[in-house]
C-alpha cells in the first residue's frame, strides 16, 4: 500500500508532510491440535514501512525505514487442557528491533514478553487469573529519538501485571 501525503512529527514536534511512504507486508497464523488436551496457536507478522520520498530540514529520508515499526513480530501460545472446563495458557510475544528515528540512527530492541493465563468454567460461574510480564522485563510501547534534545524516548511497558476475576452468568447452566 502506498500513502501519498503521510503526516510524521518532526525532530521539532511538529507536524509535516513526509511525502510518500509505503506500507507492504503480510501475516499469518495457524492452530495445531497435537493432542486434544493442547493446542499450539502461532502468529507471524511481516512488515515493510519504509518512506518512499521524505526530504526535511536539507536532509533526505527516502528509503528509510519508517520509525516504530519492527520487520518481525511472532506470538506463540500453548494452551493446556488438562480437565473439563479449565485451561491454562502460555505465551510469548517477540518482536524483532525498530527504528526510533526517520534517520535510522538509533534503534530500540523490545526484549521478549511471556504471559500466563489460566481459567476455570463451572455451571454458569467463570474464575480466571493473568500473570502478564511473567519475567518482569522493563520495556517500552513506544519510542522515539530527540534530535533536539539527543535522547530516546520511552513510553514504559507494564511491569509483572495479576489480574483475576470469577463472574456468573444468569441463564441457563452449562
Amino acid at each position: 500500500m502506498t500513502i501519498k501525503d503521510k503526516i510524521v512529527v518532526n525532530d521539532t514536534d511538529m507536524y509535516i508532510n513526509a511525502g510518500e511512504s509505503s506500507q507492504d507486508g503480510a501475516e499469518i497464523m495457524a492452530t495445531i491440535l497435537p493432542h486434544d488436551k493442547v493446542r499450539l496457536d502461532v502468529a507471524y507478522t511481516y512488515a515493510r514501512n519504509k518512506y518512499d520520498s521524505y526530504t526535511t530540514g536539507g536532509i533526505d529520508y527516502s528509503g528509510n525505514m519508517q520509525p516504530r515499526s519492527p520487520r518481525n513480530h511472532l506470538n506463540a501460545r500453548v494452551t493446556l487442557l488438562p480437565l473439563l472446563g479449565l485451561e491454562v495458557e502460555f505465551e510469548m510475544d517477540d518482536t524483532s528491533s525498530q527504528y526510533a528515528d526517520d534517520a535510522n540512527l538509533h534503534k530500540y530492541n523490545r526484549p521478549t514478553l511471556y504471559n500466563l493465563r489460566a481459567s476455570y468454567d463451572w455451571k454458569n460461574w467463570k474464575v480466571w487469573a493473568h500473570v502478564l510480564n511473567l519475567t518482569d522485563e522493563e520495556y517500552a510501547t513506544y519510542v522515539s529519538y530527540s534530535a533536539s534534545d539527543a535522547s530516546m524516548n520511552m513510553y514504559s511497558g507494564a511491569p509483572r501485571t495479576v489480574y483475576a476475576g470469577l463472574s456468573y452468568s444468569f441463564g441457563e447452566g452449562n
